[in-house]
């Protein structure tokens, strides 16, 4: 009888060896993970950075290509308004110098 209480004790402290050395793996291994966890996110953030910043640098670059376009666009729209001023003008300079003529005759 004692010997088989002294096998059941052996057993239990065996048990009890294996069950702490399991605990420990698990908390290395929950270490473990925790880490990869964290790379993770932070490979993450920085692909999502990286991403933020390249749209950034698009949406930037089509901002400015817009603007261009709207100066040229300006440029244009002057150009013309002031080329529509100049054949005005001289239309208006033509009438006046007729006006003139047939009121005053040709001298």
């Amino acid at each position: 009888m004692l010997e088989a209480l002294e096998k059941i004790k052996a057993a239990e402290e065996r048990n009890e060896a294996q069950m702490n050395q399991v605990k420990k793996e698990l908390l290395k291994l929950e270490k473990k993970n925790q880490q990869l966890l964290q790379e993770k996110q932070a490979d993450l953030q920085k692909k999502n950075n990286e991403k933020i910043t390249e749209r950034n640098r698009e949406l930037n670059d089509d901002l400015k290509k817009e603007a261009l376009q709207l100066e040229e666009q300006k440029k244009q729209l002057a150009d013309h308004y002031q080329a529509n001023f100049e054949l005005i003008k001289a239309q208006a300079i033509t009438k006046i110098l007729e006006g003139v003529r047939e009121k005053y005759g040709s001298q």
